[in-house]
């Protein structure tokens, strides 16, 4: 519970000096027994606890400065009017003028809050200008943190924006850091920030500096003799967004209860989400047990759901089947409108959905009966809510005044797909008729299909990247807007029902993207985009720290690796999709595709929660992604005398126990003994696949015409040299090298490869060499899920 500053200790006109105690007052003259907030001329804002002093201005940690622009005029606040409203705090308030005749008034409220985890020192900071600020103005708030530090000197960690909780040694320098949104002040030679927080961990007790996430903030410390001292910066661009009514921005100081090194950095996050974010909850408990995801891109012209859903109730036992969440997506007449009616502010009786394609028609009752197939057999159904922002420009209803446009005039375009008639263009987030559109469909869909579902999808909120600015009709942030809607709607869902989630779609990290906010951190977790990318997982863990974190992957068959490397390292569900990508939903699943799904869905059940954060550089796992060639064998140059005698240029002959051929590409057993090692020419006649459906083990057979002294063998299975497409992949996992004895009229095996080792380049160097005029390999394992044995050559080397 959190207990109130009570009792005001002393109050001096003279002085300008007032303490209030947290709890029951210090003896005089001895070091207080309880936190005592106080501020006088000298020290300022002071806390002071047995084990710590917390400084927010005065001697020690420095003034508050404001800075006006362009001219750099600098304002120090030293005299404030203070006040103690309701004996909860202190008041003090400040006068500011610039050269140039801007006034401004600055209130910095500042509270101290105990409560079973710590104590926490509060500062709303509110800048109410008494004339519209046109030009920029930036803000410094001192501070000094006297805590034990560790032996080593004191260290900051930090929640960097890739999911590093990332420690920095202040004894080896000074530390600057920024949580970006709004308006920023460093690029990318300044650590990002995924919350605004730094960590002061030490074993005799620790400290954090918070900030509220909805604008950015530059902590900038140092270590000064016994103290930790610092500034945070913020500025807001107020020469593109002017400031004309109050701005308000929530700091603080938390120093938690627990010694535990181990403990205090996830603490102080719990911390930060519980103060920053008051209004905000987590969602429902039961997205925690979500072990396999799924979404259905209206597949199979419409017929793709009920056939999917009904098998994964056959395969999948009713105990567990409530950990399946089963997204229903392209359930809508178009992109940006939704079936819903504006200006009747309800949903459609009846409409078409993918008119220009798959045409499938669908009523309110329909769509009802589908969400509700999937919960009556125990899953989880969620329903798509819309693709970001994006509005199709080939509909009736189209607003164009409604699109964003930059300081060019040029709009910003998204998907077009099988869903959409013409270009999508993003809606300005600047445009508050454009908030109060999704707040009323919002509003719209929960009446109309909200008992039916478990939560909703908002698919691509990463349209509104960081620093995005709207130039009219108002000036505005459009990211900080999109963060403030997503806590809006947010919040719609849970006045419906607290058990329903609101999901966002972030997709930081994927594809290289690192200029999205983490939107996330306003919803009930994430379900994003990203074809389960490998760079993403990292990216996504702080903003959802307290909720879920999911990905779809539409190529969930031939990226299957992505999603087990996902579920392996993240603890995340097993993605499968249909509809669009590979198209394959678990009606057309083969029994070895379904055998590997289930295989993983049963062993994430088994899982514990994953680590909420990294404690090393996400590169050095990202290495072992499957997106990462493998580090193969190196192949060594040939010896005096040395010969590959399975090249066709030698005499030898390929046969294998299928072969690919697609329209006009075709991969022939002949192909991998061409004397390639690249894959150029991988279709063209170069590198061998095995039939597709065919069922392992397969295998290829190398003929040399007579017999041939063999010390070493070279495998090759399939990789592109540049890109994703790696052995982990494609590649051939296990396999057996057998050579023809003559004698026994049998073939025996010289090479087994089953440690599960998928690298491009493999070679197998024999204890003494063999004599033989044949030998084949024979492959009972691959990475891809299709089934296929993929090889770029087969070598055989000897004297």
């Amino acid at each position: 519970m959190n207990i109130p500053l009570v009792r005001i200790v002393s109050r001096c006109a003279a002085a300008r000096w007032v303490v209030l105690v947290l709890g029951v007052p210090a003896l005089a003259g001895a070091a207080p027994a309880e936190p005592q907030l106080g501020w006088d001329s000298t020290d300022g804002v002071v806390l002071r606890t047995p084990q710590s002093t917390v400084r927010l201005d005065g001697k020690g940690a420095g003034s508050l400065l404001v800075r006006f622009f362009p001219g750099n005029d600098v304002v120090s606040l030293r005299s404030p009017r203070l006040s103690m409203p309701k004996d909860q705090g202190l008041r003090l308030r400040y006068d500011v003028e610039a050269q140039d005749g801007a006034r401004l008034m600055v209130e910095r409220d500042v509270q101290a809050r105990r409560n079973r985890d710590g104590l926490l020192v509060l500062e709303i900071f509110t800048l109410t200008p008494e004339q519209p600020l046109t030009n920029d103005i930036e803000l410094e708030l001192p501070f000094a943190l006297s805590v034990p530090t560790n032996s080593a000197g004191p260290s900051v960690m930090c929640p960097l924006k890739n999911g590093w909780a990332r420690s920095f040694n202040l004894r080896a320098g000074d530390l600057e850091a920024e949580y970006r949104l709004g308006n920023f002040l460093t690029g990318k030679e300044t650590p990002a920030l995924a919350l605004p927080l730094v960590v002061l961990p030490a074993k005799t007790g620790a400290a954090a500096v918070f900030a509220d996430p909805m604008f950015s903030t530059l902590f900038s410390l140092h270590s000064a003799k016994s103290n930790v001292e610092g500034v945070l910066r913020f500025r807001y661009a107020a020469g593109k967004v002017p400031i004309s009514a109050p701005e308000s921005r929530a700091f603080a100081v938390w120093l938690p209860n627990t010694r535990s090194a181990k403990e205090q950095f996830p603490a102080a996050v719990d911390a930060w989400f519980r103060f920053m974010m008051p209004n905000v909850r987590s969602g429902p408990a039961w997205l925690h047990d979500i072990a396999m995801v799924g979404f259905d891109f209206l597949s199979d012209d419409g017929k793709g759901w009920d056939r999917d859903v009904r098998l994964l109730a056959d395969w999948i036992k009713p105990s567990d089947r409530h950990r399946v969440a089963l997204c229903l997506h392209g359930w809508y007449d178009a992109l940006g409108s939704y079936c819903y009616e504006p200006q009747a502010h309800r949903m459609k009786d009846e409409w078409v959905a993918f008119e220009r394609t798959r045409k499938v028609y669908f009523t309110q009752a329909e769509l009802k009966r589908r969400l509700r197939l999937a919960r009556d057999l125990g899953f989880r159904v969620l329903l798509y809510y819309a693709d970001g922002v994006a509005a199709d420009s080939g509909v009736a209803g189209y607003r164009d005044d409604w699109s964003y446009r930059d300081a060019k005039g040029n709009r910003i375009t998204g998907w077009q797909g099988p869903d959409t008639f013409g270009p999508t263009y993003m809606r300005d987030l600047g445009n508050p008729e454009v908030v109060t559109w999704y707040t009323n469909y919002m509003a719209a869909l929960l009446e109309t299909y909200g008992t039916d579902l478990d939560g909703l999808v908002w698919d691509e909120t990463f349209h509104a990247s960081l620093g995005q600015i709207s130039p009219a009709p108002h000036p505005a942030y459009c990211d900080r807007n999109m963060m403030r809607l997503v806590r809006e709607l947010t919040q719609q869902v849970h006045a419906f029902d607290p058990q329903k989630a609101f999901l966002a779609s972030d997709c930081v990290g994927a594809y290289g993207w690192d200029t999205v906010p983490g939107y996330a951190m306003m919803a009930d977790g994430t379900y994003q985009d990203s074809h389960c990318d490998p760079r993403a997982w990292s990216y996504g863990l702080f903003p959802n720290w307290r909720n879920t974190l999911w990905s779809c992957n539409w190529f969930d068959i031939s990226d299957f690796q992505r999603t087990r490397w996902g579920v392996e390292n993240f603890g995340a569900p097993v993605a499968i999709s249909n509809g669009w990508g590979n198209d394959c939903g678990p009606s057309e699943w083969t029994p070895r595709e379904r055998d590997a799904f289930l295989r993983l869905f049963h062993e994430r059940l088994k899982m514990k929660p994953p680590s909420r954060f990294l404690t090393a550089d996400p590169e050095a796992l990202l290495a072992t992604s499957p997106d990462v060639p493998g580090r193969g064998d190196p192949i060594p140059e040939p010896g005096t005398g040395e010969v590959n005698w399975a090249l066709a240029a030698n005499g030898s002959r390929a046969s294998a126990s299928s072969q690919e051929a697609s329209g006009n590409s075709v991969w022939p057993a002949s192909g991998v003994i061409d004397g390639r090692r690249d894959d150029a020419a991988w279709g063209a006649g170069h590198g061998w696949a095995s039939k597709a459906g065919e069922p392992l083990p397969q295998w290829l057979e190398v003929d040399f015409g007579q017999p041939r002294s063999v010390s070493r063998f070279v495998v090759l299975t399939y990789e592109k040299d540049k890109g994703p497409e790696t052995a982990a992949k494609w590649g051939v996992q296990d396999y057996m090298i057998e050579v023809w004895d003559k004698r026994k009229r049998r073939w025996e095996p010289v090479v087994r490869e089953c440690p599960r080792r998928v690298v491009k380049a493999r070679v197998h160097k024999l204890a003494r060499p063999v004599e033989t005029d044949k030998f084949r390999i024979v492959i009972s394992e691959v990475a891809p899920l299709d089934g296929q044995a993929r090889l770029l050559q087969l070598e055989a080397w000897g004297r």
